[in-house]
């Protein structure tokens, strides 16, 4: 059950980023603790041309192939997860569980059932030293992305990486389990990849 603790962790993760969105908003003339930490993600790169996740929120498995996922060693389907607090709060997401295998992937779009998204690239970011140990800019197929945790477990074979889609939104690959730094987190980019590459439509 070590696999599904990982995987619970990271879906409550992804709810506080989504949450930490309506949290940093303040009234006029409230103190604005966040606003610098607003300003740190501010200069985050604008993604190329914004991506519509909308028909997969229902069925979040089906944003990455299965072929994509078998070749990495998944062979059966994901387990969808739209309808539990964390999905409804912080976006829904799939699992996959890699057979007679501790290793396991999470998939996560971060818009919650209301329509809210958690604020792109640059509002992940913002919370490094917050919400998150570190936040590292990268990229994916052209697209802006971070790694970025709670803490740094890349040593240990967990790797997460946010990727934005549109300024607002991203979407999240969470691997678990790895040898290592580089194979978790080459097969997170892997997976995301393969994400953006089935939201340009193609396969």
């Amino acid at each position: 059950m070590r696999k599904r603790k990982h995987v619970l962790g990271f879906a409550g993760l992804c709810t506080a980023a989504v949450l930490c969105v309506s949290c940093s908003q303040t009234t006029t003339g409230a103190p604005s603790a966040t606003t610098d930490s607003t300003a740190k993600g501010s200069s985050a790169p604008k993604v190329p041309q914004e991506l519509d996740p909308s028909s997969y929120l229902g069925k979040p498995c089906s944003i990455v192939p299965q072929q994509t996922m078998s070749q990495l060693g998944f062979p059966d389907p994901g387990v969808p997860n739209t309808t539990s607090q964390t999905a409804i709060t912080g976006g829904p997401a799939c699992d996959w569980y890699m057979p007679d295998s501790s290793k396991s992937i999470h998939v996560g779009i971060q818009r919650s059932s209301s329509g809210n998204d958690n604020g792109g690239i640059a509002k992940i970011l913002s919370l490094n030293g917050s919400l998150f140990s570190f936040a590292e800019l990268t990229d994916v197929s052209g697209y802006p992305a971070a790694y970025a945790d709670t803490q740094d477990d890349r040593p240990k074979g967990a790797c997460t990486l946010w990727v934005g889609i549109q300024d607002d939104l991203t979407f999240s690959v969470a691997t678990d389990r790895y040898s290592g730094a580089q194979d978790s987190c080459d097969t997170a980019k892997q997976i995301a990849a393969s994400v953006i590459t089935t939201l340009q439509g193609g396969s």
